[in-house]
């Protein structure tokens, strides 16, 4: 399903191949363009079917929003070059994967804070 999408799976079996920056830019930018044409095929579906117009301007709004933070963007058209993030091949973005990474930061902090307060309570009922 993911390769008719265009979109990549992680296999560990997959052979390592060795790119060129430019070849390694262009194939990220052929993967953001097959999403960009699935994304607009989409939304001109529901917008022939339906005849509804704000997944239209949400998606251009939402597209504008994010193009600024696209890597190949930061590093070809504003001329970054010294970030972290920007080393190639680049880490891939999961909305997904942020939420359960900061849902678990949080459960740790509460853990941590519940601790302090069980010991706390230990020592006062010790005494």
């Amino acid at each position: 399903m993911a390769a008719m999408l265009g979109l990549e799976e992680d296999d560990e079996e997959e052979e390592k191949e060795t790119l060129t920056l430019d070849q390694y830019d262009m194939r990220v930018l052929q993967a953001d363009a097959k999403q960009t044409a699935l994304q607009t095929f989409i939304v001109g579906l529901i917008h022939t079917k339906w005849g509804a117009v704000i997944p239209m301007v949400v998606s251009v709004v939402v597209a504008l929003i994010n193009k600024p933070d696209n890597t190949l963007v930061r590093i070809y058209l504003r001329g970054e070059t010294g970030s972290a993030d920007l080393k190639r091949p680049f880490k891939k973005k999961s909305a997904f994967a942020d939420m359960v990474a900061g849902a678990k930061t949080k459960k740790k902090k509460k853990e941590k804070g519940k601790g302090g307060k069980k010991a706390r309570r230990k020592g006062a009922k010790e005494n």
